[in-house]
Parts: structure tokens; C-alpha cells; sequence
């Protein structure tokens, strides 16, 4: 079976750090997603309620589909570090991209979740606003953000990496 992960076609190279780093201390994008009980929701509205006074905290998004191969190894590997990675202070937001209506998709991602005992929590991207946005061109991929908070208390984030590929949890790059 031939499988790939690019959703679709570019050109340039994706390994490219020059092409990514025009994202580097950038605010992350803040647009609609899913729940996984199929509410709408603003993407930094997650962490809203996090406010830890002046104290960052870094996260990690983490972008992947049920028919990417590399994002199911990836995940795997994230179910073994996550204790660990809660530990030294790194949330990890999963976003999925298996498309559709969140009506059908939701349900269908989240039962595939529980059949291959992934125990993680992932919201969806159904419109694919981060992929277009950022200029995302293949799965998995990944952008670690610091997360603060300013006097008003209204989130601010900003982009400490990207990653085109699958993410070494023990090495993360913050």
C-alpha cells in the first residue's frame, strides 16, 4: 500500500528553515476549531483559563490525520512522554485533520483514539485554518509557542519553532 502524507501540492522546500522561520517570535494564529463535543471555539480560548500570573508556559501544537502513518507513530510516542512533558510544564494541543463534518468526523476520530488506546484529547481544525495560515503543506506537523499573559490578562503567545516531520518529545527545542 502506497501511502503520503502531503494534503496537498507546494512548490519549494518544506525542510527549509528559511521558509518557516518568517514564523519564529510571531503570535500564534488564533482561529476557529472544534472540541471534540463538536463546539465551536476560538483556538486561544483554550488557554484563557490557564493564567499563571507572569509565568510562560510553553506548548506544543501538534497536527496530525488517522491516515498519516508518521502522525500515528508520532502519537504513540506522545502517549509514552506525556506524564513527563505535563512534568516540565509543556501542554500539548492536538489538532486533527481528517476533514469532513464535524458531525461525522468528531465521533469517528475520537472512537479510532480509544480503538488504538490513545488516551489524548484533540480538537479539530475542520477548515483548515492553521494549515492555510501558516502555509502548512504536509503532515505531521508541529509549532512550539511560549504562552504569557498580559496586564489585562488577554493571552499572548509566540512561535519558538515549527516542525515539518515527527516530534522528538525528549528533545523539544524551547
Amino acid at each position: 500500500m502506497l501511502c503520503g502524507v502531503f494534503i496537498f501540492k507546494k512548490e519549494g522546500n518544506f525542510s527549509d528553515s528559511k521558509y518557516f522561520g518568517k514564523w519564529i517570535g510571531k503570535p500564534l494564529p488564533n482561529g476557529k476549531i472544534w472540541d471534540s463535543e463538536e463546539n465551536q471555539i476560538d483556538f486561544l480560548s483554550l488557554f484563557s483559563q490557564q493564567k499563571t500570573g507572569n509565568q510562560n508556559k510553553k506548548i506544543v501544537v501538534s497536527m496530525w490525520a488517522t491516515w498519516c502513518e508518521p502522525c500515528i507513530e508520532e502519537l504513540n510516542d506522545l502517549k509514552n512522554s506525556k506524564t513527563e512533558l505535563q512534568g516540565q510544564g509543556i501542554e500539548v494541543v492536538l489538532l486533527n485533520y481528517d476533514g469532513g463534518i464535524p458531525q461525522k468526523t468528531i465521533p469517528e476520530v475520537k472512537a479510532w483514539l480509544v480503538a488504538q488506546g490513545l488516551e489524548l484529547k484533540t480538537y479539530f481544525d475542520l477548515n483548515e485554518y492553521f494549515l492555510k495560515e501558516v502555509e502548512i503543506y504536509s503532515l505531521p506537523f508541529s509549532i512550539g509557542a511560549e504562552l504569557g499573559f498580559d496586564s489585562p490578562g488577554k493571552v499572548q503567545t509566540k512561535i519558538a519553532w515549527l516542525k515539518n516531520r515527527a516530534v522528538n518529545w525528549d528533545r523539544l527545542g524551547f
